[in-house]
């Protein structure tokens, strides 16, 4: 098959989805509420995990010349008096 049939066949294809989309409103919102609805469930079960010095770029030369000092400059360290 050439090419301007296949071409004109996905043309065909996204014209008709089109229509049928705005066809049927309360189809496709409902769809759109159910998938919303469905990924929410998972939410309570996100957890998101940052540290500072992970984000950093490892094999950066500034990087490889502070990590000996990492905890005195990324990390809060207890003054003398403990705090």
């Amino acid at each position: 098959m050439s090419g301007g049939g296949l071409r004109q066949r996905i043309t065909h294809g996204l014209h008709v989805g089109e229509e049928w989309l705005f066809a049927n409103p309360k189809i496709v919102l409902g769809l759109i509420l159910a998938a919303t609805l469905a990924w929410s469930l998972f939410l309570p079960k996100l957890r998101v995990y940052s540290d500072f010095a992970d984000l950093l770029p490892q094999q950066h030369a500034y990087i490889k010349v502070v990590q000996p000092d990492q905890g005195r400059l990324w990390r809060r360290q207890p003054d003398r008096h403990g705090h």
